[in-house]
């Protein structure tokens, strides 16, 4: 391809233009393979991430269920049962919700909430992967 033609491609439609992705894949390779991945969002990996992340958290709120329904009804161990099938359900839905994505985003601002944490952490797990893989 011509490069006038990618730098066209590049600068994107311009006014009144209605140019399509259809119309673009016909002369440019990469927008044919998007397209591609773009009809089926369950064909690329972040698809198929956000069905593992989603499935997890059903099994999680399932397991929150189960613990709940078998759990005893009075004492120690009813208090922690109800505490534990809590913290499962909650957890669960929200993988469910916000998917491997939302926890992208929430980590993310999370990180840039508290920098200073966030680099501290990230410093003590480098110093422990460089201590667990020296030779």
């Amino acid at each position: 391809m011509l490069i006038a033609e990618k730098q066209k491609f590049a600068a994107g439609p311009r006014e009144g233009s209605t140019c399509q992705v259809s119309q673009m894949s016909e002369t440019w390779p990469p927008v044919t393979a998007a397209e591609k991945m773009s009809s089926d969002p369950c064909t690329g990996l972040g698809g198929k991430v956000n069905q593992a992340v989603e499935a997890v958290g059903a099994g999680m709120e399932n397991l929150g269920h189960t613990i709940r329904a078998h759990q005893p009804t009075q004492g120690v161990i009813a208090n922690v049962g109800t505490a534990v099938a809590n913290k499962l359900e909650t957890g669960g839905r929200y993988l469910e919700q916000k998917g491997f994505e939302g926890i992208g985003h929430d980590v993310t601002k999370l990180i840039r909430n508290n920098p200073v944490p966030a680099l501290l952490i990230g410093a003590g797990v480098g110093f422990l992967l460089a201590r667990l893989f020296r030779s």
